[in-house]
């Protein structure tokens, strides 16, 4: 989307592809090494351009001249190209990709070659992705601008969550005098009014008084004539003066030689090698985790908050984990294939071992015999035998937490529902145990209450109480099921989830996050969203060794292993809150409340 086609405005100044080969030829007149501004002058030279065109200005900047700045474009594309290189900042020279041959050179090759990477880059870019690459081009430009300008600037961060900014400029920048305030807007003007879009983006500009310019960046085009009824259109409900750059607006304010034209040309690698190489500090995590945490209480508060709930929320009630279940189900299905004899301690003890070593298949392909092995009855009894094999344990401080935050509220806060991947009735339980009011839902035919909390068992429903007489109860478990579930778009539970994830702020609990039909509804609910509107708690991987040797490389590797999931999963719309134990989950969880 962010994407720039390079239609510069003046068109008296040769393009930037005319000045490739006079750019190569004029780093061989200077000995295959050169600087910016001797190389620049060799061009003009070269090109024969009368000073009246060699002196226009960019973009009515007094320090660069329009063909200094496209003569910055064909050395960006020769690099990208591999014909020529910077090592040291400001001086240029061969590569030895070059072989001496200017007549190999073909510009339209050479602008093929590198607008057909970027191409590529953006049909695998996610919508999020664009977004983030576009935000980091933004920031680049604002950084390198008010720097040269020695006005000050600072981005968005948890400490002003609310204000509706990502960039605050004390002293403006380019001809914008005073306090400026900008917005970074990523969208796609094709799917939506681009005047409601600009409308809403201002929606919170005024909350911080007036006095103050506000500075609408923008990732799409607009005429002349589209500003100008923008403004014209906004002027009435806008207490402050609002300026907009469009995407051609910050390509001419870009300088093609700065780091960050990366996320113009090659948006994806740019992205990766930033999920790489990025080296938070402890007290930058801390902040990011506390503004996740202010954002998931923003949408409690705002009634807009729904919880999805996985194995790990009812581990600590006794309930066993998904793959314990397997395992203690496919012994079941060994004893009654033995022809249902009594098995010895020790019998039993070697199939467990068997059973919990075996690496050979994963749960879903045992899960998928399993369940053949059995008459419905038979297995739904076996399963809940399984499930409830426990005296269930009150110690639930999670379980605990999340009651509490699904308390009645007397305002508009509170939680929109929940959504929970187990079959177990603990949280039905625990809302019985404090005579709150709730509503399961299991399947297509139960009705949403508009008066209690609905619970969605959106893999099945097999309560405590649960007796072999009641109707058969449709668990989401085998190979099978998932793959009918998978097929199946229009499923209650897919649309639950759906729905849930593309109208509300979702927080996952106690999930692993490594279902591939939730990754899939993820995929889906988020892919036009510009940024990452979910979250989850999720342990670290925590990696170490006693060997002291190794601790700085270890170190690293953490680093590296932690970026990559968080980045996947940005991708898939889910900001993580990290946590080093399941200890913290419970105080973070009463934090919405707080």
């Amino acid at each position: 989307m962010f994407f720039f086609d390079f239609d510069f405005k003046n068109n008296n100044v040769p393009s930037f592809d005319k000045m490739m080969i006079p750019t190569i030829l004029a780093l061989q007149e200077l000995g295959g090494k050169a600087k910016i501004k001797a190389l620049d002058s060799k061009v003009v030279e070269i090109m024969n351009l009368p000073r009246e065109i060699a002196e226009i200005p960019h973009n009515n900047d007094s320090n660069r001249s329009e063909v200094s700045y496209r003569l910055a474009w064909a050395r960006t594309y020769l690099k990208k190209y591999g014909l020529i290189e910077n090592t040291t900042r400001g001086t240029w020279s061969f590569t030895d990709s070059f072989n001496g041959n200017i007549g190999d050179i073909n510009p339209e090759s050479i602008i093929k070659a590198v607008r057909e990477e970027k191409a590529t880059d953006r049909y695998i870019l996610s919508n999020i992705e664009s977004a983030r690459a576009f935000e980091n081009l933004v920031y680049g430009v604002i950084k390198e601008r008010t720097r040269s300008q020695k006005k000050r600037y600072s981005f968005s961060d948890s400490d002003n969550l609310n204000s509706g900014f990502d960039i605050k400029l004390p002293d403006g920048i380019d001809n914008i005098e005073g306090l400026t305030y900008g917005i970074i807007k990523y969208a796609n003007p094709k799917n939506q009014d681009i005047e409601y879009l600009i409308a809403n983006a201002l929606q919170k500009s005024d909350e911080l008084g007036t006095n103050y310019t506000v500075l609408l960046i923008i990732n799409f085009q607009l005429s002349d004539t589209q500003k100008k009824n923008i403004l014209e259109n906004v002027k009435h409900s806008l207490r402050n003066n609002l300026v907009i750059w469009d995407n051609i607006d910050l390509l001419e304010k870009t300088n093609p030689e700065s780091h960050y034209t990366k996320y113009i040309l090659s948006p994806k690698r740019a992205l990766i090698e930033d999920t790489l190489t990025i080296n938070q500090s402890q007290k930058d995590k801390d902040k990011n985790k506390s503004n996740h945490i202010e954002h998931v209480r923003q949408a409690y508060k705002n009634n807009d908050l729904v919880l999805f709930l996985g194995a790990g929320v009812s581990i600590d009630s006794g309930i066993p984990l998904w793959s314990d279940l397997v395992k203690k189900l496919l012994i079941q299905m060994i004893i009654k294939r033995s022809g249902n004899k009594e098995l010895t301690s020790e019998e039993i003890d070697m199939l467990s071992e068997l059973a919990y070593n075996n690496k050979e298949d994963s749960p879903l392909t045992q899960m998928r015999y399993i369940r053949s092995a059995f008459e419905d009855n038979e297995y739904y009894r076996l399963v809940h035998d399984v499930l409830y094999s426990k005296p269930l344990s009150k110690n639930n401080k999670v379980l605990d937490a999340i009651i509490k935050i699904a308390a009645p509220q007397y305002s508009n806060a509170g939680l929109k529902s929940i959504i929970t991947y187990n079959f177990d009735d603990l949280i039905e339980q625990k809302f019985k145990e404090k005579e709150f009011e709730y509503n399961s839902i299991y399947q297509e035919e139960n009705m949403v209450a508009i008066d209690k909390l609905n619970i969605y068992h959106v893999h099945g429903y097999l309560p405590s109480n649960w007796s072999k007489e009641e109707s058969a109860i449709n668990l989401i478990f085998s190979e099978e099921d998932y793959h009918r579930v998978y097929r199946d778009s229009f499923s209650w539970s897919n649309l639950t989830q759906i729905n849930a994830l593309r109208d509300n702020t979702c927080l996952f609990i106690g999930c692993s996050l490594t279902d591939p039909n939730l990754r899939r509804l993820l995929d889906v609910s988020t892919r036009n969203k510009e940024s990452a509107r979910h979250y989850a708690i999720l342990r670290k991987n925590i990696v170490g060794t006693a060997d002291a040797e190794h601790k700085s490389l270890l170190k690293i590797y953490q680093s590296i292993d932690d970026n990559i999931r968080e980045a996947y999963f940005q991708e898939l719309g889910i900001n993580i809150i990290w946590v080093n134990s399941f200890e913290e989950i419970p105080d973070i969880i009463l934090k919405l409340k707080n």
